[in-house]
């Protein structure tokens, strides 16, 4: 086992997205004892996108697919439908210690910047790969795959391709933050009860572009498997939006603000058992990290 005794350290880089998703489609990701925050129907998930250059299982990346804000006295978080990793060691620690649906994922990058300086994903120029569909050469974009196996498996296509912002590597970072997040995990077929964990966060935080979600559903996507015929795409589509590891509904909200962490660390206690009110079990998988909303009252 790769991972020591608590705490865990990671040290890395990540972007940090809010985005409105319809209240509906959130509230089947989290679990009925916790209170969803919401506002004429929408609620505040997003994407968490990292890359970790030390941790305790190495360099790896990471995506969180939060699906709403929910609260539970006295603290808020957003809870996520999915964490995917690429290292297993990672994905078998996420699930089996902490409680959380994680998926194993490749990340593949179709494109990278053309200035390094600006490049957040690489750190080199690199031609586009065949089947890129963004419009803008000078952009980077990296399609998320979930290569799981069994019941976290979903063949065919991607989660998602992301076009991602224009980050500053040099110079300025924003101003530096020291954040405590209390964060919720849990629910799972491992661990059907709910945890409760503490992450301590040292970063400079600055606002940057959005990052461009696109869906394999999408028109852009479908022109891409011009191979198959019409039926068969309608068929496949069809199966897969009834497939529980598609989150497209998550994926396409409406993005409100994107945060670039540079040289973070971030310190993870072990979980702890989380008290609530006697209550039936939560049926359906979920897990949490902090939403911005969390992280402000914490700011030091």
């Amino acid at each position: 086992m790769v991972y020591a005794e608590a705490p865990w350290t990671f040290k890395g880089r990540a972007l940090y997205q809010l985005q409105l998703v319809k209240a509906d489609e959130a509230r089947k990701h989290i679990p009925a004892e916790l209170k969803l925050v919401e506002f004429c129907g929408y609620t505040l998930g997003g994407v968490y996108l990292a890359r970790y250059d030390d941790s305790p299982a190495g360099a790896f990346e990471e995506a969180v697919i939060m699906a709403g804000l929910v609260w539970n006295a006295p603290t808020s978080c957003a809870w996520a439908a999915r964490v995917f990793v690429n290292n297993k060691e990672a994905r078998n620690h996420g699930i089996k210690s902490v409680g959380l649906p994680s998926r194993l994922a490749s990340f593949q990058a179709l494109s990278q910047a053309a200035g390094s300086s600006k490049a957040w994903w690489g750190s080199s120029a690199a031609p586009a790969a065949a089947g890129s569909s963004s419009s803008n050469s000078g952009a980077e974009v990296v399609a998320l795959h979930n290569v799981d196996r069994g019941r976290r498996a979903l063949p065919g296509r991607p989660v998602a391709v992301l076009q991602l912002p224009a980050v500053a590597r040099t110079g300025f970072l924003g101003p530096r933050l020291r954040l405590s997040l209390p964060s919720f995990s849990g629910g799972t077929l491992e661990h059907p009860g709910l945890l409760q964990y503490s992450c301590d966060l040292r970063t400079s935080v600055m606002p940057v572009a959005p990052m461009t979600i696109q869906l394999p559903s999408s028109q852009d996507w479908q022109q891409q498997q011009q191979q198959k015929t019409k039926q068969q795409r309608t068929q496949q589509q069809q199966q897969q939006q009834q497939h529980p590891e598609v989150l497209d509904l998550l994926l396409g909200g409406k993005p409100l603000v994107c945060l670039a962490f540079s040289d973070m660390e971030m310190r993870v206690e072990e979980p702890q058992r989380l008290a609530l009110p006697a209550a039936a079990a939560p049926s359906r998988q979920h897990a949490a990290v902090p939403a911005l909303a969390a992280m402000l009252p914490w700011s030091k």
